[in-house]
């Protein structure tokens, strides 16, 4: 079985969300998401409870994370930002 590298932003899909979750943090075996569910505060799971979200674009994502309310753009800057700067980038 082939393991997936995660990094922090990258977008994944769980059960724990009908929508795609974004990765905030990276612990040993787990990664600490956001999800739609909570208006983006946090949950636990596990990598084998995750699948990567390659089939969703930039804007998709962007609106994603504007949903999720102004304090998880204070949080999160550096997320957001990169996210901005590559949807630039790719017009």
């Amino acid at each position: 079985m082939k393991c997936h590298k995660y990094s922090i932003g990258d977008f994944v899909r769980t059960d724990k969300s009908c929508e795609p979750a974004v990765i905030i943090n990276i612990d040993t075996g787990r990664a600490l998401i956001s999800i739609d569910e909570y208006f983006g505060d946090y949950i636990f799971v596990d990598f084998c409870d995750i699948t990567p979200c390659d089939d969703i674009d930039n804007y998709k994502q962007l609106s994603i994370l504007a949903g999720f309310g102004e304090w998880f753009y204070t949080q999160h800057k550096n997320i957001y930002q990169e996210l901005i700067i590559n949807t630039l980038c790719q017009r």
